[in-house]
């Protein structure tokens, strides 16, 4: 299993080398969710499309616990799922903040 993973990010990362835009973005979520944000923030950098930009730098920001920044961030994309993690976020944000 471990050698399947380290061969999906070997080509992912050749593929990402060709801005090949679904390797970018999977290369920039298994960064984020390993913690190597500066890793993720260069790729999300190189894409092209500011709404998917956006999107990956929200998931991004909250990841580190820039609340505010991904909301931001999330309510500057046109993706239906930027829409549905920006509502999520400011529910449970907003109910943190006021207790």
């Amino acid at each position: 299993m471990k050698k399947n993973k380290e061969l999906s990010i070997l080509i992912w990362e050749h593929l990402s080398e060709k801005h090949v835009f679904k390797a970018i973005n999977n290369l920039a979520l298994i960064n984020i969710w390993s913690g190597n944000y500066s890793e993720a923030e260069r790729l999300i950098g190189s894409i092209d499309n500011y709404s998917e930009c956006q999107y990956l730098m929200g998931i991004l920001r909250e990841a580190q616990g820039r609340y505010q920044q991904a909301l931001d961030c999330y309510r500057n994309s046109n993706k239906e799922e930027a829409k549905q993690l920006y509502n999520k976020l400011r529910e449970r944000w907003s109910r943190n903040n006021y207790r």
